[in-house]
């Protein structure tokens, strides 16, 4: 007997019919019994839908179907002799094979064949060759038949390759056979040639229109138990094969009819979501939420719709869920992987700043103040390997006890390869330390993550214990790991359930779902129908030639689904965009210009003449702002806020540069924070020469003339604050940067022996000492106390006078009156005040103000005398009081239109370059 073929109507959605049908057609009286019948579906949505619409058909007053989809259908079918290796141990097994090929051979398969013990870059070909293997298996073929049938194709030439494949296959399939496993898709053709498969059950497949030849054999060997329902009209049978399958001849010229109107274009990915916005709206409320759906071709879409309806106030649930490795437990594994493959600093400084790490550190009892130890100690010192310093004593002794503890906590995963099975125990002790003692309630969406996450990882760990000896690699605990998250590499979890919330589908599933109103997003070529052109082992000629699913089948596939979801629905609309999120334009898809010449020359006139919709009103109540303030506020000063009783110089420029930024960093202390450091910042690299030239300044040599004695001075002490600093095995950064260091002090020496030899004696070096100051009168009965640490002060005994130098290491070339004055307005009095910081010492007189400057040009390494009259030095003690007045009462509020060119760090909080910020606070 054939199987028997049922059209339904396609005037109406699929699923909702064939439910009658079922009921009608197996159930018997009021005993509805559909214990028996197993009903086949293309995927898992299209199942549990199918459940409801039964239940819904019978009131529950029924026995159900099995529901499964196609690729479980076999196994139900005949009994497997053997057991069947997972696709891991298949993998591991094609690697196997691989590896026991010799170099010639091999080099016909991988031009760079990977390391012996690289097991990794084993399984990454392994895979390659699996699923060449399923494709094909899937068709009825083996690797040699590609060669047989190959030759038939104009301009093959891989009959060598694909003969030493047919002899990997061949040891494969040795491998499994020396385990007494099964590959499932070999052991599928043996059942059909040994004629294994029978059933007692009737077999209903619903919307399957693209089965593979192996199935198709299968269904012939229970034909009479098989009904297929295929969603078109009985006009068009002479489309669809005995199986209920497309013919992908007859759909290549099929004439798909759609109105013009339901067509939007769109540009790029956000304006293609903000038509389904607009699309929604256009409803006007006639449809609850299930009763639309919304389809995406691609699924980079949806973080772009998702975020527009929620924009909108529209929940949306993504069918096709969120990557497990991006689940909180997989970041995790990910960052213990990097930990343990080496001690370098940043690997370290990830895993400890994981949100689960760091709320496991606190459980320990660990120190509060430790993560901004971390980021101060690597800030200061920049080391490669924390570990070499913190082990050796130096650092707080709160980041001490946490390295401590986190090598407790990774050691059991330390150590030299073992089998990948013996990782098992204590990853899963790993895991159940950090989220073992966590609780989290049935509606905390981000705590079901983690647990399912767990779950899952569970699963795949405990099946690699069962993975037999011959077949298990050798692993460090990080490969392991990148082992167990690359099999979750294609892993989703499912949205949480939500009765409110709009559904975004895959595009092969909205054919199949039954909502009257649908919107199908990115209706471009490429995307429907895909096409794959570029296929390493088969390219679409062959696989034309060897009946595997080529871009014809694709297209025969997708134009049924297509003119099935157009005829189906009360509403569709379809729109297609102008440009992918690189921005390179897309054409329409072919589906859309499926017909005659004429209609395709009016479907494409059409379409390029269309421009992407601009000047519409906002979505009312929906996109209109509602809000009267701006949603980016910046935080109010707080009014009763410590007046500072000691203010340093050089903090005034922070004030006459942004009032309210002075408060961030001199009120609430605030500063940046970065873990991330890799080389000197222009402060840390100005601090290093700094303290050289300190040392220097309080050393014998500092009297020398002679240029050579003050160059090896200045080299060994740079070579000890180095060393002082960022340890013995510094950065090759850091290292560099030394050598920088290293040439401006050279030039600095010359410049220093012919300072010295013209009379000049370096009689101060960083003083007065920072917890010495100055009072300062302000007005009236108010003083402060101005502190400040002067880098050098010289004396011309001579001509009795004075030089303050400060150091200026950056390649700003202005000297003192540009980058204290803007006009006659002061913008710095770090220098004019530095001259009353100095009488404290004795310095009285004529006193000069200098910058003595060392940049990177070496030739232009030279003191910059200010050169300010009593008058202008006054101006800038008036302007002193007033912005210390300021600060005492506590002014710091201002208008933030303007972004100074200094203290960046506070652009978030002052959110700077952002549209509609709040600018007086």
């Amino acid at each position: 007997m054939s199987i028997s073929r049922i059209f339904i109507n396609w005037d109406t959605p699929l699923l909702p019919q064939v439910a009658r049908r079922l009921v009608e057609r197996f159930g018997r009286g009021d005993n509805i019994d559909l214990g028996s019948l197993i009903a086949v579906v293309p995927g898992g949505r299209a199942g549990r839908r199918l459940r409801e619409l039964l239940v819904d058909e019978t009131g529950g007053r029924h026995v159900p179907p099995r529901i499964i989809t196609v690729g479980d259908l076999p196994e139900l079918l005949y009994e497997p002799q053997r057991p069947f290796a997972d696709e891991l141990a298949q993998r591991l097994a094609w690697g196997r094979a691989l590896q026991s090929l010799d170099p010639t051979e091999l080099n016909l398969l991988i031009q760079r064949s990977p390391d012996e013990n690289d097991a990794a870059g084993w399984l990454a070909f392994a895979e390659l060759l699996w699923r060449q293997h399923r494709e094909l298996a899937a068709e009825g073929l083996d690797f040699s038949e590609v060669v047989e049938r190959g030759t038939a194709v104009a301009q093959f030439n891989e009959v060598q390759r694909w003969q030493v494949l047919a002899e990997v296959q061949r040891r494969y399939l040795g491998i499994l056979d020396e385990l007494q496993l099964w590959d499932k898709q070999t052991a599928r053709l043996v059942a059909i040639e040994q004629q294994e498969f029978t059933t007692d059950s009737d077999i209903a497949l619903i919307g399957t229109t693209d089965l593979t030849k192996t199935h198709r054999r299968i269904l012939n060997a229970v034909a009479d138990r098989v009904t297929a329902f295929i969603h078109a009209p009985e006009s068009w049978s002479e489309r669809f094969d005995e199986h209920g399958c497309v013919i992908a001849e007859a759909w290549q010229d099929v004439d798909i009819e759609y109105d013009p109107s339901q067509l939007v274009v769109a540009d790029g990915p956000v304006e293609q979501a903000d038509e389904i916005a607009y699309a929604l709206a256009n409803l006007n409320g006639r449809y609850r939420v299930d009763e639309v759906c919304i389809g995406l071709t691609i699924d980079a879409l949806a973080p772009h719709v998702q975020r527009i309806l929620s924009e909108c106030g529209v929940s949306s649930r993504w069918a096709g869920g969120s990557p497990i490795v991006r689940t909180s437990p997989c970041r995790l594994l990910a960052a213990a992987a990097e930990s343990l493959v080496d001690d370098h600093t940043e690997a370290f400084a990830a895993f400890v700043r994981h949100p689960d790490v760091s709320a496991w550190l606190v459980l320990q009892d660990a120190a509060p103040t430790w993560l901004s130890e971390l980021d101060q100690f690597i800030s200061d010192h920049i080391p490669v390997r924390l570990g070499r310093w913190l082990s050796s004593g130096r650092g707080p002794s709160g980041l001490r006890e946490v390295h401590r503890q986190v090598n407790e906590l990774l050691e059991p995963l330390r150590g030299p390869a073992r089998p990948l099975g013996e990782w098992s125990p204590p990853l899963l002790e790993f895991l159940d330390r950090i989220y073992g003692e966590m609780t989290f309630s049935a509606e905390d969406s981000a705590g079901q993550a983690v647990i399912q996450a767990c779950e899952q990882l569970e699963q795949v760990l405990t099946r690699h214990a069962s993975i037999p000896g011959g077949l298990s690699p050798g692993l460090t605990a990080a490969g392991a790991i990148r082992l167990t998250l690359a099999e979750l590499s294609s892993a989703t979890l499912p949205p949480p359930y939500d009765p409110s919330a709009v559904d975004l589908l895959g595009w092969l599933e909205v054919p199949l779902d039954d909502a009257p109103a649908a919107i199908l997003c990115g209706v471009n070529e490429g995307l429907i129908p895909d096409s794959v052109n570029a296929d390493p082992f088969l390219p679409d000629r062959l696989r034309t030639e060897l009946g595997l699913t080529d871009n014809a089948r694709r297209y025969a596939r997708d134009a049924h689904a297509f003119s099935a979801l157009l005829h189906a629905r009360s509403q569709v609309t379809l729109i297609s965009g102008r440009r992918d999120a690189r921005g390179d334009p897309l054409i329409p898809s072919r589906l859309l210009l499926a017909g005659s010449a004429d209609r395709v020359a009016d479907h494409v006139r059409d379409f390029y003449s269309r421009r992407p919709a601009s000047g519409r009103p906002p979505l009312a109540g929906v996109l209109t702002a509602t809000r009267e303030a701006s949603g980016f506020s910046v935080p109010r000063p707080t009014p009763d806020a410590d007046a500072p009783d000691v203010i340093r110089v050089t903090s005034l420029r922070d004030y006459l540069a942004s009032p309210y930024r002075y408060y961030l960093r001199h009120i609430l202390k605030l500063s940046e924070a970065d873990d991330g450091i890799e080389e000197l910042s222009a402060g840390a690299f100005g601090n290093l020469v700094h303290e050289v030239l300190s040392r220097f300044g309080t050393s014998a040599a500092r009297g020398s003339r002679d240029a050579r004695e003050i160059r090896a001075f200045l080299k060994s002490e740079l070579q000890a604050v180095v060393r002082e600093s960022y340890g013995d095995s510094p950065s090759m950064a850091v290292e560099i940067q030394a050598a920088q260091a290293e040439m401006r002090l050279e030039a600095f020496s010359e410049w220093q022996a012919n300072w010295s030899a013209s009379g000049w004696e370096i009689r101060f070096t960083e003083q007065p000492d920072g917890s010495e100051g100055i009072d300062f009168r302000v007005d009236g009965n108010r003083t402060v106390q101005l502190v400040g640490r002067i880098d050098r002060i010289d004396f011309h005994p001579a001509a009795r006078q004075w030089m303050v130098f400060d150091y200026k290491t950056g390649e700003n070339a202005d000297g003192p009156a540009k980058t204290h004055l803007s006009g006659d307005d002061w913008i710095d009095l770090q220098l004019p005040l530095y001259r009353h910081l100095a009488k404290t010492l004795g310095v009285d007189g004529d006193v000069q103000l200098a910058y003595l400057r060392l940049p990177r040009d070496t030739n232009a390494v030279s003191e910059q005398i200010a050169g300010w009259s009593a008058d202008q030095l006054e101006t800038a003690d008036e302007t002193a009081r007033r912005v210390i007045a300021s600060i005492l009462d506590g002014q710091f509020w201002e208008t933030l239109d303007n972004e100074p060119r200094t203290l960046s760090e506070y652009a978030p909080i002052c959110q700077d370059g952002v549209f509609d910020r709040e600018v007086t606070v």
